[in-house]
């Protein structure tokens, strides 16, 4: 990833609405490969640590390696999932 951040979402967030252009387009992907890419994007170790480093999270959220292991992983999506109003 990026040393910026903010880089690093952008560059890998921006896969997921090409995604679901083409989806909407002419169903060139369905909409579960589409739902499943953006959960893999967003759970990458990575992904997770730039949106703690640009404080995304609450201020109270502990860093995404405690928290990965305190919360079971389809719970962390849902969180994050929630945060960027995706649910």
């Amino acid at each position: 990833m990026a040393d910026n951040p903010v880089w690093a979402i952008c560059e890998r967030v921006a896969e997921v609405p090409a995604l679901l252009d083409d989806h909407i387009a002419g169903g060139k992907h369905s909409a579960g490969h589409v739902v499943a890419k953006a959960q893999a994007v967003l759970s990458e170790p990575e992904m997770l640590r730039a949106i703690f480093d640009v404080g995304y999270f609450p201020p109270n959220t502990p860093p995404p390696e405690e928290r990965c292991e305190s919360l079971p992983n389809d719970r962390g999506v849902e969180l994050l999932f929630s945060r960027l109003h995706l649910l």
